[in-house]
């Protein structure tokens, strides 16, 4: 009965929307740098895929991220979309704009680097985040002198986002 008084409610103030949102306020013990997230929730939302992303943050936040990114094994997120936007220069089409998208465990949207999604590409459940570096050392798609850490910092916020899993840090998957 209280649904349909705030039904009732919205409808006569001519509300045609409402926003919310979840604040977290963490105690901590310790000198642990602080965050803050913010994320729409994604398809089929449960508290589940907020828990996960407060855990992976403290961990990351705690000075686990370097190790954690870069000594397990990365797995790739579900439902990714790479968008390319190319402009014709002259005859040919060139790549100009990278974007990744995803609504699970999130819904999430962001500018993206080429390499990227080769990273992505390489995240099989085996490989680690350093054998990932130097594949994509290898190969070009980051050049030869791309600092680790920096590295370890950008598949940090990949793995924020939903589009890296880490090995222990995984969301949760709704059944079926």
């Amino acid at each position: 009965m209280e649904v349909q008084a705030w039904r009732e409610q919205f409808q006569r103030l001519g509300v045609e929307s409402l926003a919310h949102g979840l604040v977290v306020i963490r105690r901590r013990n310790d000198a642990q740098r602080t965050f803050t997230i913010r994320r729409e929730a994604g398809k089929n939302f449960e508290r589940v895929q907020w828990e996960w992303l407060t855990a992976w943050q403290t961990a990351a936040m705690g000075g686990q991220m370097p190790g954690l990114v870069l000594d397990s094994p990365l797995h790739k997120g579900s439902g990714a979309e790479l968008k390319v936007t190319h402009r014709l220069v002259g005859d040919v089409w060139e790549p100009e704009g990278f974007s990744l998208r995803t609504e699970k465990p999130l819904d999430f949207e962001c500018q993206a680097q080429p390499w990227m999604a080769h990273l992505i590409s390489l995240c099989n459940g085996v490989s680690t985040g350093r054998q990932s570096y130097e594949i994509l050392k290898a190969n070009g798609s980051i050049p030869a002198d791309a600092p680790l850490e920096e590295f370890a910092e950008a598949v940090a916020s990949l793995v924020s986002a939903g589009f890296v899993e880490v090995e222990g840090f995984r969301p949760t998957r709704e059944a079926g």
